[in-house]
């Protein structure tokens, strides 16, 4: 029962740093940095650059605050729910979260490469002005 604390922790982890990013996004607190936020080396190379890409995730970061929340409940209910004596029904409860872990990594991922490649748009316009 280790693993399935330890899949709930990820998603909980993962979920509340989903949602404090898209509101630091949205709020415009979330400044250029090499700490926290979509490091790529278009978002970095101007904050322009950092604020376009970052803003373009927002959608990605609700997705990933909102699954978080699903399979933290359903995780939680899952073990509650079904007759975790049985080796049937112990395949079934660790689904719950293992989906849900693997949908905001690859939500996750998604909002990385909408980053970056809005910054990048951004980038060369910006270069195209400037010539």
């Amino acid at each position: 029962m280790g693993g399935y604390v330890s899949l709930i922790v990820g998603i909980f982890l993962l979920t509340f740093l989903s949602l404090g990013m898209h509101y630091s996004i949205k709020a415009g607190n979330l400044q250029r940095n090499e700490v926290l936020g979509f490091r790529t080396r278009s978002t970095l190379a101007s904050d322009e650059a950092w604020e376009v890409g970052h803003r373009k995730t927002l959608p990605y970061l609700q997705a990933t605050t909102v699954c978080g929340a699903v399979g933290i409940a359903t995780s939680i209910s899952a073990p509650i729910l079904f007759d975790n004596d049985s080796p049937s029904s112990l395949g079934v409860i660790y689904v719950f979260p293992i989906l849900a872990f693997l949908i905001q990594i690859v939500t996750i991922i998604l909002a990385a490469l909408k980053a970056n490649r809005e910054s990048k748009v951004f980038n060369s316009k910006e270069g195209e002005f400037n010539k």
